[in-house]
C-alpha cells in the first residue's frame, strides 16, 4: 500500500474522531442546558421543587410501604401440635407452604387471652401495658366484668403507629380493643347480658366503637351468628364481618381473632377431635 494513501484515511480517521468528539460535546452541552432549564423552571413553578432527589426517593419508597396491606390473624389458643393437624386444612395450606414457621417459643406470663393479645399488638410485656387479666381485678368480686375497654393500655400498639403513618386500620374480635382511638373499623370482643337479643348486641357493639353505618354494612348481616355466643359460629361472625371490611374499606392493616380452638379446649381439653374442625 502507498504510504500516501495510509496517510490520507489516518487524517479521514482523525477528522471523523474528531466530528464524533464534537457531537458529543455539543449533546452534553444540550443536555445540561435542557436539565438547568428545567430546574429553574421546578424551583420557579412547582411547590414542591425544593425536594432533594434522596428525599424524593425517600418520599417514594414509604408511598409504596404504604400500599401494602398487613392482616394479622390469631388463632386463640393455637399451639404447635396444631401446625402438624391443620396444615392440610383449606385456608391454612397455602399459609404453611408460602408462610414462615415457629416450632417453639415461650408465652408470657399470666398466659392470658387479653395479656397476650395485647402484648402481640404492642410488644410490651403484661408489667407495662398493663393488662394482667382477662377480667378488671375487683378483690371478692365473682365474675367481675372483663376488660373490654382499650383505656386499660398504657402503653401504644400497632394500630396506633400506623395511625400515625396515615394507614387506615381495623380490629375486628381483637381482645381490649373497645373505643381503640385508632381503629378506624371497629368491632370489638364484646357480648352484652342478654345474648339471644341482637338489639342488645347492637347496643353493646356501638357502646364500644362500632360505628352505626359499620354496623349497618357488615354486622348486621351476620349478627344471626353471634346470638347466643355459640361456637364455632362466633368466630364465623368475626371472620365473615373481617372479609367484608376487607372488601369494602380495604383497610391497610386489619388485626382479627377467633376462638374457636380456645372455646374447644377448655371445654374439652387440650387436645380433642373437634378442633380440626375449629380450624
Amino acid at each position: 500500500m502507498d504510504y500516501s494513501t495510509v496517510k490520507v484515511q489516518l487524517v479521514i480517521a482523525i477528522c471523523d474522531l474528531f466530528f464524533v468528539c464534537q457531537v458529543l460535546f455539543f449533546y452534553g452541552k444540550y443536555r445540561y442546558f435542557i436539565n438547568l432549564a428545567g430546574r429553574w423552571r421546578s424551583l420557579l413553578f412547582l411547590p414542591n421543587a425544593r425536594i432533594m432527589p434522596a428525599e424524593r426517593r425517600e418520599d417514594e419508597r414509604i408511598a409504596g410501604m404504604a400500599k401494602k396491606k398487613l392482616i394479622v390473624v390469631s388463632f386463640d389458643a393455637m399451639i404447635r401440635e396444631d401446625l402438624d393437624n391443620t396444615q392440610f386444612q383449606p385456608g391454612l395450606d397455602w399459609m404453611m407452604r408460602e408462610g414462615a414457621r415457629v416450632d417453639h417459643m415461650r408465652s408470657l406470663y399470666p398466659s392470658l387471652t387479653y395479656p397476650c393479645h395485647v402484648s402481640m399488638a404492642s410488644g410490651c410485656y403484661p408489667d407495662k401495658h398493663g393488662v394482667t387479666l382477662n377480667e378488671h381485678r375487683l378483690p371478692g368480686v365473682k365474675n367481675p366484668p372483663w376488660l373490654h375497654m382499650h383505656d386499660a393500655v398504657r402503653v401504644e400498639d400497632i394500630l396506633d403507629a400506623c395511625k400515625k403513618a396515615g394507614m387506615v386500620t381495623a380490629s375486628v374480635g381483637w381482645p381490649v380493643s373497645g373505643n381503640h382511638p385508632s381503629a378506624d373499623y371497629l368491632i370489638d370482643e364484646m357480648w352484652p347480658k342478654d345474648t339471644g337479643d341482637a338489639a342488645a348486641f347492637r347496643r353493646a357493639y356501638e357502646e364500644t366503637g362500632t360505628a352505626p353505618a359499620l354496623y349497618d354494612a357488615v354486622v348486621a348481616p351476620h349478627i344471626w351468628q353471634r346470638l347466643g355466643r355459640r361456637h364455632p359460629d362466633s368466630s364465623y361472625f368475626y371472620t365473615d364481618c373481617a372479609c367484608d371490611i376487607i372488601r369494602l374499606y380495604k383497610p391497610d392493616l386489619l388485626m382479627l381473632h377467633v376462638a374457636n380452638m380456645d372455646h374447644y379446649r377448655h371445654g374439652e381439653g387440650v387436645m380433642n377431635e373437634r378442633l380440626r374442625m375449629a380450624a
